[in-house]
């Protein structure tokens, strides 16, 4: 199951639940029709704005995050409502959404790389 809902005018919308995530998907682009919010514009604005929170590493092609990194593990951190990896958020913002029983993994194994070529999901094994 799939609730889906979408920000109009700093509040959310609930648009119900649904059997698949592209029946939210499909939903969330019919309510921002009627609602006149342009996915497109906000998704290219949200991705313009996270490309100013990293530098491109010419020698090995990643993209170090330059805001927080997490103390513990060296991963990148992104505060949207919430702390996000900045790994994952690169992912949803460039790639597309990050399916329920996987994550995230860098290929380059460089923990503050948000280089959305050097992503690739794996399932999660519930055995870690």
């Amino acid at each position: 199951m799939w609730m889906a809902d979408i920000r109009v005018n700093k509040q959310n919308v609930y648009l119900g639940v649904f059997n698949s995530e592209l029946e939210a998907q499909e939903a969330r682009i019919r309510a921002e029709f009627d609602y006149g919010v342009d996915p497109a514009s906000k998704l290219e604005k949200a991705r313009l704005a996270f490309e100013e929170l990293y530098i491109p590493e010419p020698n090995t092609g990643c993209y170090l995050w330059l805001e927080a990194i997490r103390k513990n593990d060296g991963y990148g951190a992104k505060r949207h409502k919430k702390v996000d990896l900045a790994h994952r958020v690169s992912y949803v913002l460039f790639i597309g959404p990050i399916p329920r029983g996987f994550r995230v993994l860098h290929t380059c194994d460089v923990r503050s790389c948000v280089n959305p070529g050097h992503l690739r999901l794996e399932k999660h094994s519930k055995l870690e």
